[in-house]
């Protein structure tokens, strides 16, 4: 698998440059866990095929852990990838539930957790990223990503205030 010719007896034509496919090149698995999990979750989930054997022998183990160690670990460490950071209110400092993290370059957004934390994976580049939230004005900021590297970007948000329309009178009761 690893040097790009997976299952040569079962596969003979087949080749992933660098030992690497996106699995929806290779084949189709509709309404599986990898894209439920990254539509519903933030999630992204993977499939990590090591060998052309379903359930090789135990005693056969540590030879796949000495053949793969080096690229699992590298796949591990591309978590820090992408951008990072906080949403929040700009009245109190606390973080925004739910506001969305958009990629303009990318279709699907990501959401915020209790504290306002949110995490993106990303390729190397320079993106806008936009984030909102309801009853909230939303911030936008260009951000460059480098390579191994989690940008940290923080949005401060303001609350939308009541619409007024010019030459109306704001009429406020104390």
């Amino acid at each position: 698998m690893f040097q790009g010719h997976p299952c040569d007896n079962l596969y003979p034509d087949e080749y992933f440059p660098h030992g690497i496919t996106n699995g929806a090149n290779w084949y189709n698995v509709p309404g599986g866990m990898q894209d439920w999990n990254y539509l519903n979750t933030n999630c992204f989930e993977v499939t990590i095929e090591l060998g052309c054997v379903k359930y090789p022998k135990a005693e056969e183990l540590p030879k796949y852990w000495e053949k793969n160690r080096q690229s699992l670990l590298q796949f591990i460490k591309q978590v820090h990838q992408g951008v990072r950071g906080f949403v929040l209110d700009a009245t109190d400092g606390r973080g925004i539930l739910n506001a969305t993290i958009d990629i303009a370059s990318v279709d699907h957004y990501v959401s915020t957790y209790k504290a306002g934390d949110y995490w993106r994976l990303l390729a190397p580049g320079t993106y806008k990223i936009t984030a909102s939230a309801r009853g909230y004005n939303s911030e936008t900021k260009m951000v460059k990503v480098e390579e191994n590297n989690a940008a940290q970007v923080n949005f401060t948000l303001s609350r939308k205030g009541p619409k007024v329309e010019e030459g109306s009178t704001l009429h406020v009761n104390m």
